[in-house]
């Protein structure tokens, strides 16, 4: 994610359509924490700054490095299948797939992700980049399930009480923080596998049967 903004004279800042960022009064945030620190600081509490962030950073090294890996293992390893059984689903599993990954992207984005994808050069280039093999894929699963027992833990009340459990990621007993940048991390990395209503756009609950399983059992 990229965001660029231009600073009011007055110090407001002024958000900036232009994607030319030649104007040296222009400045360009390219990571998510970033932005969301910059334009969103009340989601970071003073008191829990830190914690969140450490979170933050956690989170993306455990769970979305490690999703990413698997979601393009399975549905490259999917399409490897179709090409070669000429599966008559062919079309629907690159549909799922580039539902998945160029939602919100631009026209050309798009068009570029489908031609790469679909002539198999997608899959290879990206198999040796981010070496995404089934060892790799193997390890970053068990991450991922490390991550969910882990965030069960996390929200309860008490970590030895199953049935007391916490609205928000760093409320406690003692206080009650709320929403906050790492209830916002955790569920926008874990929606791939969640597959909320807000994100039916991307996975309908009539396409999970070509969806591959082993995300499916990751909700279980």
């Amino acid at each position: 994610p990229m965001a660029v903004y231009t600073p009011h004279e007055n110090g407001k800042i002024k958000n900036s359509s232009n994607s030319n960022i030649s104007n040296k009064r222009e400045i360009v945030l390219h990571d998510s924490s970033k932005i969301i620190r910059h334009f969103c600081p009340f989601l970071y509490p003073p008191a829990k700054e830190q914690e969140i962030m450490q979170f933050e950073t956690y989170m993306g090294e455990h769970l979305g490095a490690t999703l990413r890996l698997i979601i393009y293992y399975y549905f490259f390893t999917q399409q490897k299948i179709s090409h070669h059984d000429r599966d008559h689903n062919h079309d629907r599993d690159n549909d799922n797939f580039l539902k998945l990954v160029t939602t919100q992207s631009s026209t050309i984005e798009q068009i570029l992700w489908k031609k790469l994808y679909n002539k198999g050069l997608l899959a290879s280039g990206m198999k040796k980049a981010m070496k995404i093999n089934p060892e790799t894929a193997k390890h970053s699963l068990q991450s991922v399930r490390d991550v969910f027992q882990q965030m069960s833990i996390k929200l309860r009340l008490d970590p030895n009480d199953e049935l007391g459990k916490k609205e928000y990621i760093m409320d406690s007993i003692q206080e009650r923080i709320g929403f906050t940048a790492a209830d916002l991390t955790f569920c926008a990395l874990a929606a791939p596998i969640i597959s909320p209503p807000e994100l039916e756009v991307l996975l309908k609950s009539d396409d999970e049967k070509d969806y591959p399983k082993q995300l499916i059992e990751l909700r279980h």
